[in-house]
């Protein structure tokens, strides 16, 4: 799809064109869909290059129903994507992993060799990691080559390995699985890079989403919900932190700083809004020294 704006900071396409494929009796078909703010139109591709007019549709939202996603902040710039700038490193994998299996094929078992083996008139060599070589005669000479080693390999597929978790900022330790008795701290460090991409989309794709939303209302005819622009996209928490660290520091904000206890429910890691739902109805039981001071002040009173 291509989307054209009259303004790069607009919020909405002049018109967007849409190109897809169509399965008909005589074969598959390109057809095109051109948005704008009232209609939808089709429009079929001719052998010679032509465009021929099928049908519309109309909407009639007021404005061309199409939201973009960016990938990054920066609206001036190209936006190659995620996958076009690994493309080349993926292309090195590739190639790195062809010459391990071809040296892990000919080269990883020791090649025997032998000098003046009789052999009759036809016959091939008896040659093969799954062969055993004898001779009749005391002249014969066995040996073997050394295999290839293939740590170099290894080391190579590692390190391309290592530049396209630098490059796509994804922790090491996913792309190599060298996890090894790491804390949460170190955990957290270690995605620390990815945290702060996916904070970026969040940013900019919780912008997109709330839009779609709007559109929603607007075509379902609820004109309050695309009036309001005050809803939020919240995301699930995917950080890698200690649960008693994340506890310890909301019952200091609720202790110190006043923060409501029910404002924390819903910070706590796997917490859902479902929890936090059933929780608010579940009757609240004061704590052990609100008790204590219950029955103090009963056992004080004789008349109560």
């Amino acid at each position: 799809m291509s989307a054209f704006y009259a303004d790069e900071s607009d919020e909405w396409p002049v018109y967007a064109v849409e190109r897809a494929k169509s399965w008909t009796p005589s074969g598959p078909r390109t057809l095109y869909r051109l948005y704008d703010d009232t209609s939808v139109y089709f429009l079929g591709a001719e052998g010679d290059g032509s465009l021929s007019y099928v049908e519309h549709r109309d909407h009639n939202a007021g404005v061309t129903p199409i939201v973009r996603f960016v990938d990054e902040d920066d609206l001036d710039s190209d936006t190659p994507g995620v996958v076009e700038p690994v493309l080349d490193i993926q292309d090195r994998l590739n190639y790195s992993t062809f010459l391990l299996l071809m040296a892990g094929e000919h080269g990883a078992h020791r090649q025997r060799w032998a000098a003046g083996l009789e052999l009759d008139e036809g016959e091939e060599p008896p040659i093969g990691p799954d062969r055993l070589l004898h001779s009749d005669s005391p002249d014969t000479k066995f040996g073997s080559f050394d295999a290839t080693p293939l740590s170099g390999y290894v080391e190579v597929l590692e390190q391309v390995l290592r530049h396209l978790a630098a490059i796509t900022q994804t922790p090491p330790h996913a792309l190599l699985g060298s996890l090894t008795n790491l804390s949460a701290d170190a955990l957290a460090a270690a995605e620390s890079g990815l945290q702060r991409r996916v904070g970026e989309r969040r940013t900019s794709y919780g912008e997109s989403w709330e839009q779609v939303l709007r559109l929603c209302s607007l075509l379902a005819g609820d004109l309050a919900g695309w009036l309001d622009t005050t809803a939020q996209v919240r995301w699930r928490d995917t950080e890698t932190r200690s649960l008693a660290a994340v506890v310890d520091a909301w019952g200091k904000a609720v202790t110190m700083l006043g923060v409501p206890q029910r404002a924390t429910w819903e910070r706590l890691p796997g917490v859902t809004d479902t929890d936090v739902a059933r929780w608010a109805e579940m009757p609240v039981t004061p704590d052990g020294a609100g008790l204590l001071a219950d029955v103090l002040a009963r056992a004080a009173d004789p008349a109560s």
